[in-house]
């Protein structure tokens, strides 16, 4: 199982991701994958509940 992201990764995804535009480029440059990328991007538009609901779906607490 891989470590937690941290918030101060997130916000390294959201930086990467604005200045190359690319859920690939982002996962080469941090080292995590393109799904992870992906679904942090994602999540910065939700509310805090929604948050809450998406990450009750998939497993994490």
């Amino acid at each position: 199982m891989s470590k937690a992201v941290t918030p101060d990764e997130v916000k390294e995804f959201h930086r990467l991701y604005e200045q190359y535009g690319s859920y690939a480029e982002v996962a080469r440059r941090t080292g995590r994958s393109a799904s992870t990328i992906g679904k942090y991007i994602r999540m910065a538009g939700m509310t805090k509940a929604h948050k809450h609901a998406v990450e009750q779906t998939i497993g994490r607490k």
